[in-house]
C-alpha cells in the first residue's frame, strides 16, 4: 500500500502515537488517537489495514487499524508482552507469562502466537527461552514464523549463544533451523535478524572463519516429511 506508519510526539503534552503518512501526499493524520497524556509505544508494525505495537503502559500489544483508528489493549494477559510481528491475520510476539521479569530482564521469555481476533486461542510456538537473545526478533510470512532463542539448558556452552528457529503454522511442527553447533554458522546475541520472503529463511550469522554474512536457507528442506504438495 501507500500508508507508512511512524512513531512520534507531535505535541510532547501528548506524548508518543502511531501516526500514518500518505507516501503519495506526504499528509499526516494520528492514528492511535489515546488521550493526553498517551503511553510510552513503540515497535508499530502494519499489515493492510491493521497495524498493532507494543504499549509501554499497559506492557500489553495494542492494535487498531487505518478505518478504526483508536488505540486499545489488543492482548491482554497476564505479564508483558511485546515486539509483535504481523502476517494478514497472523500476530506474533514475545511474552514472559511463562517466566518473570520484563522486557529488561525476561527470565523465561516464549514466543506466543495467534490467529484472527479471538485472542483467547493464543498458543506458544517456542520451547526454550529467548533470554540470551539481546534483541527478541520474529520473522511472520505466510505459514511461517522464525525467532532466535536460547539453547535449551541441558545443551548451552555459553548462556548468550542461540539457535535459530522455524515453526510451520499448518501442521504445527517446530523444528531448528540453525544451531551454533559446527557446521552451521554462530548465531550471534541480537544478530540473528531472521527475516522470511517465501519459504526462504534470511539471517545475519558468523562462519567458521568469524566473518559475519547474510545466509539464506530454504525452510522446506527441514520440513520435508510434513509439507504437502509441491
Amino acid at each position: 500500500g501507500t500508508t507508512l506508519i511512524s512513531v512520534r510526539a507531535e505535541d510532547p503534552g501528548d506524548g508518543y502515537q502511531v501516526w500514518t503518512t500518505d507516501a503519495l501526499t506526504g499528509e499526516s493524520s494520528n492514528l492511535s488517537n489515546f488521550p493526553a497524556p498517551a503511553p510510552t509505544i513503540w515497535d508499530a508494525q502494519i499489515w493492510g489495514e491493521r497495524v498493532v505495537w507494543t504499549m509501554w503502559g499497559g506492557r500489553r500489544i495494542g492494535a487498531t487499524t487505518l478505518t478504526e483508528r483508536s488505540g486499545d489493549v489488543y492482548l491482554p494477559g497476564p505479564a508483558w508482552q511485546w515486539s509483535p510481528e504481523i502476517w494478514e491475520d497472523r500476530i506474533c510476539w514475545v511474552d514472559i507469562r511463562d517466566g518473570t521479569g520484563d522486557v529488561y530482564r525476561p527470565t523465561g521469555a516464549q514466543v506466543y502466537c495467534v490467529e484472527g481476533a479471538d485472542v483467547s486461542g493464543a498458543f506458544r510456538v517456542s520451547d526454550a527461552p529467548l533470554d540470551g537473545m539481546v534483541a527478541s526478533v520474529i520473522a511472520v510470512h505466510g505459514d511461517w514464523v522464525s525467532w532466535a532463542q536460547s539453547l535449551p539448558v541441558e545443551e548451552r556452552v555459553v548462556i548468550q549463544d542461540g539457535v535459530l528457529m522455524a515453526y510451520h503454522w499448518p501442521t504445527g511442527t517446530r523444528r531448528r533451523i540453525v544451531s551454533d553447533r559446527e557446521p552451521w554458522p554462530h548465531v550471534t546475541p541480537g544478530a540473528g535478524f531472521p527475516q522470511i520472503w517465501g519459504d526462504h529463511l534470511y539471517f545475519i550469522a558468523k562462519d567458521a572463519a568469524g566473518a559475519t554474512n547474510c545466509f539464506r536457507c530454504d525452510m522446506r528442506s527441514f520440513f520435508g516429511d510434513v509439507l504437502v504438495g509441491p
